[in-house]
């Protein structure tokens, strides 16, 4: 192994040692609480229905299981079609540093790779704190948004080790499947601008399954370049610049730095949404004659860039600070039925989007990503101008939402999909996880029809 694979192997490694930190523990299950709403949310999503349709044309002698009909495909299909469900209400968690991620993509490649293996729920926990961890680490050290990669290179890496090591993997294998993700999954970032399609819910899912395919591979034995990070022509030199990797002292280290979404957006909408939710009982919508939005510079490459002014699918929609800001002052709220077509085509909704410009300012872009500053100024007809500050959105580790608001947001998502009935046990699965396998969670996120 090159230098930064020995490192995500001993990532790997400290979080599967005993004792595993119990904030790490508390921290695994409140994420992995939040992922499983978010894919009951997106279950019925025109993705997810396409994923299972593929899925169920595939059988494995060791199979894991999808997370709505309770049939059995291939671990790598459970993966994709699992986490394509996760994926499309884009209200899963978050990562900012260098680069910006959504760690919880990894979550359904390690259920799988989980069942299949028939590993333990104190192993899956191990795992998803090691996953975090070595997508915390990569994130810190490399801009990959910039350099016109997308973030699925980090998941399928972090599948590839965490799952290896989780389905029984020693150190050399887990080394191998590190690198087959790395030499092999390299996406472009062109699935993340303009107008957005159904991909972007996609990708990452994508890339998990790579990951799954990694690791069942190096388990059968295959192995792997051994210098894919950092030898000539590895992913240092061609993708992400050089890595220096910095282990953390203590497993668990990547999940207290990730953020939660409270609103089913784009995470750099959060905090503008949490603001307009607060002031907005006090505010006369119908008089406001114009909005000025200044933020960092994310705010205005990500989700103000042109095609998010006109959104046309709900991708991109979610994607579009305007949109956003207008349905959270028009409709008193943003929730996943903020995206149907007579919503996209409201009139009151895109004649208030026609009064808001953003820019960036230079100060906030400097603070970033320390701090997430957004500016409103509002005017009115008939009354002073207003002016409002925001800065970390609810969720955010400085700004943390509790195991109650994690619970009710699942329980409010579970009630929007077709997971309504199993919500009580899924929950209670959760809280008995570290005491049982992996299998009894998956009976009730997967029952027998």
């Amino acid at each position: 192994m090159d230098e930064t694979g020995r490192r995500i192997v001993d990532i790997v490694g400290r979080a599967f040692a005993d004792p595993l930190p119990a904030r790490a523990r508390e921290a695994a299950r409140r994420h992995l609480l939040d992922s499983l709403g978010c894919t009951l949310g997106g279950l019925s999503s025109p993705p997810a229905l396409i994923a299972r349709d593929l899925a169920r044309r595939v059988a494995a002698t060791r199979p894991a299981r999808v997370f709505a009909g309770g049939f059995a495909t291939s671990p790598e299909m459970a993966a994709f079609a699992n986490t394509v469900a996760l994926r499309y209400l884009d209200f899963n968690d978050t990562y900012i540093s260098k680069s910006g991620l959504h760690p919880s993509d990894a979550i359904p490649a390690l259920v799988a790779l989980a069942e299949c293996h028939g590993a333990t729920g104190a192993a899956l926990i191990a795992a998803i704190v090691a996953a975090y961890d070595v997508l915390g680490a990569i994130a810190d050290a490399t801009d990959i948004r910039e350099r016109g990669w997308d973030q699925g290179i980090l998941i399928s890496i972090a599948v590839a080790a965490a799952g290896t090591r989780l389905a029984g993997g020693d150190d050399p294998v887990v080394g191998h499947a590190a690198s087959i993700a790395a030499v092999s999954d390299v996406p472009t970032r062109q699935t993340r601008v303009g107008e957005l399609s159904m991909w972007k819910g996609c990708a990452t899912a994508a890339a998990a399954r790579n990951g799954v395919f990694a690791a069942e591979l190096a388990l059968a034995g295959m192995t792997a370049p051994p210098a894919p990070f950092d030898g000539y022509h590895g992913l240092g030199e061609l993708v992400t610049g050089p890595l220096d990797l910095r282990v953390p002292t203590e497993p668990g280290t990547a999940l207290a730095r990730t953020s939660l979404k409270f609103h089913p957006s784009e995470y750099h909408s959060q905090a503008p949404l949490d603001l307009l939710a607060r002031i907005r009982p006090g505010l006369d919508v119908d008089a406001i004659e114009a909005i000025r939005i200044a933020s960092y510079w994310v705010v205005v490459d990500e989700i103000a860039e042109p095609a998010k002014w006109a959104p046309a699918s709900r991708e991109t929609a979610d994607h579009s600070l305007p949109y956003l800001v207008a349905t959270m002052l028009v409709h008193g709220d943003v929730w996943v039925d903020s995206y149907g077509p007579d919503r996209l085509a409201d009139g009151r909704v895109r004649a208030l989007m026609a009064k808001i410009r953003i820019e960036e300012r230079a100060e906030f872009t400097a603070a970033y990503p320390g701090e997430l500053l957004t500016e409103f100024e509002f005017t009115f007809r008939d009354a002073p101008r207003r002016i409002e500050r925001v800065a970390a959105p609810r969720g955010h580790p400085g700004n943390p939402m509790s195991w109650n608001d994690v619970e009710r947001k699942f329980d409010r998502l579970a009630r929007s999909g077709p997971g309504e009935q199993r919500g009580a046990a899924i929950r209670d699965a959760i809280d008995a996880l570290e005491r049982g396998t992996v299998g009894e969670l998956v009976d009730t996120l997967a029952p027998a029809r």
